[in-house]
């Protein structure tokens, strides 16, 4: 963000010289083309300020300049300042965001102040971090103006610019950096909002100064401390991008395979770009190409069920469950999970499930043969494992190396079970008198959802998996909150590696119609659903989500529509 700001202003001059050049003289008129090039970005023109405006047009007429030098420049804006004022301010430090009009400036003549109400839902900090708030934050604005040479100018201001909603959609794009796991096997996205200019140059510029600091301590980066680009801008020509980086911004030839991958994963999300040339010293960074980085793991792509205490699996519009003969779950079993595997299953049970105590329990009921289903009732229980002990534990989830995940609700306890028994226990002290309600593993095992309950409130956060390099987890990191607006939750999942799929309820705990999608460090929408979400299943995308509704219907996405899909189950779940 820092450098696609810095860069504008310099962007700008260029285009409108490129302008003035095709303005012909002379010639039979034409038809002129009324609409923009597909992702180009009409932009504003900034006034200066007007000769005896008073406090409260000056403050106004500069917030109007601040938001049109985002993808401009900032002359404009700083003419409304004070010269030390102006070689002070830094508008990239921060971006807040207003859905509505602002408050009217007010000037305080004995202090010489104009204060603005400003009732903010978005803030981007100065590496293109967003946070949404869930409610509306009203922040108060505070400009201190002097009259220089007669004329009304601010001398004292916050750093940072203020944009309306419209503004920030039209001069912002989300963009996700690449690093990877520890183990080097996936790459992990991280979500930046960056002006819509010259963005080539900032998100490399982002990339190699890492990853978020919520997420640093669960990812991998190729580049070595103190890595630069060795020229001020990534020129991108032919859709290929030319990174130059500086010597010592890489090291040995896994590094170099790692950084190249980064770059290629990152950049080729811009329209504008297909490839990558990254050379270091004018010298390739690396010889060959390496392998690509994976960005999900390989999962089925089926619906695990539970039909009439049968397990079953959804496919390509086709029911089929386990026979009757091979057992069934037990009336109480619920809140499945389905491994990477697709056949090993975990469940939540109450007491005296499988002659034992209540808890998580894993069974490989799908490695047998499946049928289609049949009215038979099953003869005794699935050869079941119990893997877990507590009568409020939560429901599991499976990671890509094999882990259930799972916990206490009231205890705060979060629990990673691996396939070879071996047990991690986590209780961090932002759990601490909060109540589990749900949590799932991203793809990439990187990440950890939860939704907790404290006081009559929901919270969503998102926490980075600590691992080391053959992925056995060692910690959670300190959460980043996810903005969904509800009074309670009842299941969380992953709709991709960077998002997060709420089904929430309403004051009085009936279940409603809602499921909210939310990017980490990005947005969140709402998908209705015409009737109540009893169980969620999401997978990769929209287009692979499914719910059970309390009629035990499982209703299926297709082309922004649900769809009946079948009948009678009480729990369904994606890999993971």
């Amino acid at each position: 963000m820092r450098t696609a700001l810095r860069a504008a202003a310099a962007a700008a001059a260029i285009g409108m010289l490129a302008a003035c050049a095709q303005i012909p003289t002379s010639g039979p008129v034409e038809e002129g083309v009324a609409e923009p090039a597909e992702g180009t970005v009409l932009l504003p023109i900034a006034q200066g300020p007007i000769a005896g405006a008073g406090p409260e047009r000056i403050v106004a007429g500069f917030i109007e300049a601040a938001a049109a030098g985002v993808v401009t420049d900032f002359d404009a804006a700083r003419s409304f300042l004070t010269e030390g004022a102006a070689a002070t301010w830094n508008p990239a430090a921060s971006v807040s965001v207003f859905p509505s009009d602002l408050g009217v400036p007010v000037f305080n003549e004995a202090a010489a102040e104009v204060t603005v109400s400003v009732p903010v839902t978005i803030a981007v900090d100065v590496d293109g971090q967003r946070t949404d708030n869930a409610d509306v934050e009203e922040t108060t604005l505070a400009f201190s103006l002097i009259t220089v040479g007669g004329e009304w100018r601010i001398s004292e201001l916050a750093d940072g610019v203020v944009l309306s909603t419209s503004e920030f959609t039209r001069y912002f794009e989300p963009v996700n950096l690449y690093y990877a796991t520890p183990a080097r096997d996936m790459a992990v996205p991280d979500l930046r909002w960056l002006p819509d200019k010259n963005t080539a140059t900032s998100v490399t510029r982002e990339l190699i100064a890492g990853p978020a600091e919520w997420l640093a301590d669960a990812v991998d980066s190729g580049f070595l401390p103190g890595a630069q680009l060795a020229v001020e801008s990534v020129i991108v020509e032919g859709g290929v991008a030319a990174v130059e980086l500086s010597p010592g911004s890489v090291g040995s030839e896994e590094d170099r395979n790692l950084v190249y991958e980064q770059l290629r994963l990152t950049l080729t999300q811009l329209p504008s770009v297909s490839s990558v040339d990254v050379s270091v010293g004018s010298i390739p960074l690396v010889s060959d190409e390496p392998d690509a980085l994976p960005t999900s793991p390989e999962t089925p792509n089926a619906l695990a069920v539970v039909v009439d205490n049968q397990l079953g699996i959804y496919e390509e519009g086709e029911l089929l469950l386990t026979a009757a003969s091979a057992g069934g779950l037990p009336t109480s079993a619920d809140h499945i999970a389905l491994a990477y595997d697709g056949t090993t299953v975990a469940f939540t049970a109450g007491s005296g499930a499988l002659g034992v105590g209540a808890g998580v329990f894993v069974t490989e009921a799908l490695a047998g043969p499946l049928g289609q289903p049949t009215n038979d009732s099953t003869t005794g229980f699935y050869p079941a494992e119990r893997i877990y002990s507590a009568p409020d534990a939560v429901s599991p989830s499976f990671d890509r190396y094999g882990a259930v995940w799972t916990g206490s609700a009231e205890g705060g306890e979060i629990v990673a079970i691996g396939a070879d028994g071996s047990e991690t226990v986590f209780a961090p002290e932002w759990l601490a008198g909060r109540q589990i309600v749900s949590l799932a593993v991203s793809p990439a095992a990187s990440r950890l959802v939860l939704a907790t309950r404290s006081a009559g409130s929901v919270s969503v956060q998102v926490a980075a998996i600590v691992r080391d390099e053959v992925g056995t987890p060692l910690s959670l990191a300190p959460p980043l909150a996810v903005a969904v607006s509800a009074s309670d939750a009842i299941e969380v999942d992953w709709d991709t590696e960077v998002a997060v799929a709420v089904a929430v309820a309403d004051a009085d705990e009936t279940p409603v119609s809602q499921v909210w999608l939310s990017r980490v460090g990005g947005d969140t929408a709402s998908i209705a659903t015409p009737n109540a979400v009893m169980d969620l299943a999401v997978h990769g995308g929209e287009q692979a989500t499914a719910y059970v509704d309390e009629d035990l219907v499982v209703r299926w996405r297709t082309d922004g529509a649900w769809s009946e899909a079948f009948e009678g189950a009480r729990s369904i779940a994606f890999a993971g």
